[in-house]
């Protein structure tokens, strides 16, 4: 016979590795998923700036939701699978979250907004206004809303905040000139 011992150790040590091996694949099967999931975003986005890639147009106004749709998915996968992605193309490398518009492409409301506002129309528009202020009297955050409001672009304070931020602007205090 053997040792009684020797086999409840064996035993124990074999469904150790049979955890072990099953938590493995389940990693290796969810590394696949996030892979395929990258890729098919990555395709469909290419798919719809085909133009833009090839140089030969402007970024087409494009949601992160019409790719979900266009893919089936949750709007929160495309989101998840681009957040902190770079796609590299011949021309440059571009951080794959700025290719999409802000989550409710808008539609223009005055006769100069454009049909469909991205977020770097936003951002220049942002970079144009507070290049042209008054510097005793700077916009504030929700004035710089306002303003894009009035042009029929609207965003919320906080968009504005966030986006003044990332084009390294200081806030309306910060950037005051004389006056009291």
């Amino acid at each position: 016979m053997g040792n009684p011992f020797k086999r409840r150790l064996d035993e124990q040590l074999r469904d150790y590795f049979r955890m072990k091996l099953y938590r493995a694949r389940i990693l290796l099967k969810n590394v696949e998923q996030r892979r395929a999931t990258i890729l098919a975003v990555s395709k469909a986005v290419l798919e719809w700036q085909a133009d833009y890639f090839a140089g030969q147009a402007p970024l087409k106004p494009m949601t992160m939701t019409e790719i979900a749709g266009k893919l089936h998915v949750h709007t929160s996968t495309v989101s998840r699978s681009v957040q902190n992605k770079y796609l590299q193309s011949p021309k440059e490398t571009i951080l794959f979250k700025s290719l999409f518009s802000p989550p409710a492409a808008v539609s223009g409301k005055g006769t100069d907004a454009p049909a469909a506002v991205t977020s770097d129309h936003i951002k220049k528009r942002i970079h144009e206004l507070i290049a042209s202020e008054d510097a005793a009297r700077p916009y504030s955050d929700q004035a710089l809303a306002n303003r894009l409001e009035q042009e029929g672009i609207p965003v919320s304070r906080r968009t504005v905040a966030k986006y003044r931020e990332e084009l390294h602007i200081a806030g309306s205090f910060s950037r005051k000139q004389g006056g009291s």
